[in-house]
């Protein structure tokens, strides 16, 4: 940053000096004052502009710590914090907002909250603090749809799925049930992809709901979804993370009844690793494990891989086999956990 040819003194001229000088000290102060002003404004040594005065950048000088609170004013500043040089907002009322944080706008500042409209597709790279209570979602219902128990595939009726803007990541959810499916693609208006089974029943004419959701890469790089609140209490996301595994668990029992081939239900997701076991209160009681991955064998703890124990994984739960005496004999107490 240049200094000025002159620098600067209230006690020149002292006064004593003859009138003939007076000229050449008033074009001084001139020089002074443009070099001065022109450190971040723009004004030039002669001639005038729409411009002049006008910032062409703004620097702060540091501040050891906030200033004191200004009833009447609004304060922005710059002061260090964690070692690096920040840009700081005190309010009227003395409350310090930081601005930036390490070369971005600090998370806490950019806050969506209550009367915020955002429209069309906004990517947000880092920072972004949604108050949930206050976040409406938008909801597309137009048309009804046809969905199928164990398939991905959903079928619209009047709808515009393409044309309105519709895309994989948004949610998706039947009238009447209590979890929406991750949407993995629109086809086009009138067919969309899930990321996983439809594990409701089927039918069609249905009225329907798609929401978007909300990705927020942290720090720490996990990516998440945020779960905003929903009218309705009872209804949960089916995705509760970005990644391609989404982490679900279930446990539960049941008695058995002795049919050969029994579907199990309620898991709510198609299972990817289970283990069962019968309360028989033994030292040496059996653990059965299946993954899907295993085809129609079971993993025993005591005795290997065998057939027809546990024989499917399926949509919402599974499927125990035709060696009912190991994990469903009649009057019996099992339990079992699921894992998605």
């Amino acid at each position: 940053m240049a200094l000025p040819t002159v620098a600067w003194s209230e006690l020149t001229p002292p006064g004593t000096e003859q009138k003939s000088l007076g000229d050449n000290r008033i074009r001084e102060l001139k020089t002074q004052l443009r070099e001065i002003l022109g450190v971040d404004h723009e004004m030039d040594s002669s001639g005038s502009g729409a411009e002049w005065g006008m910032h062409d950048v703004i620097r702060l000088i540091e501040q050891g710590a906030a200033p004191g609170a200004d009833a009447d004013h609004v304060q922005i500043y710059q002061r260090e914090i964690d070692g690096l040089k920040e840009l700081c907002c005190l309010d009227a009322a003395g409350n310090e907002v930081q601005l930036t944080s390490a070369g971005v706008i600090d998370v806490d500042a950019v806050t969506l909250d209550t009367n915020q409209a955002i429209t069309g597709l906004k990517t947000f790279d880092n920072h972004l603090t949604m108050r949930q209570g206050n976040i409406v979602l938008t909801i597309y219902n137009t048309g009804t749809v046809t969905v199928t128990n164990g398939n991905t595939v959903v079928t619209g009726a009047g709808t515009d799925w393409d044309d309105s803007g519709m895309k994989a990541g948004m949610f998706f959810m039947v009238a009447g049930d209590t979890r929406y499916y991750e949407i993995a693609s629109i086809t086009n208006n009138l067919t969309l992809v899930l990321t996983e089974v439809y594990a409701g029943t089927t039918g069609g004419g249905s009225n329907f709901e798609i929401c978007p959701g909300v990705d927020g890469m942290w720090p720490d790089q996990h990516k998440t979804i945020s779960v905003l609140d929903h009218p309705d209490a009872s209804v949960t996301y089916a995705k509760l993370a970005a990644s391609a595994f989404v982490p679900r668990f279930k446990t539960g029992t049941y008695v058995g009844d002795g049919t050969v081939l029994r579907v199990h239900t309620g898991a709510g997701f198609q299972p990817k690793f289970m283990a069962l076991y019968e309360h028989l209160n033994h030292a040496n009681d059996p653990i059965y494990v299946k993954t899907d991955q295993d085809g129609a064998y079971t993993k025993k703890s005591e005795g290997g891989w065998q057939l027809n124990l546990i024989v499917s994984l399926d949509a919402d739960g599974f499927t125990t086999g035709s060696l009912f005496l190991n994990v469903n004999e009649a009057g019996r107490d099992y339990s079992y956990a699921l894992f998605g």
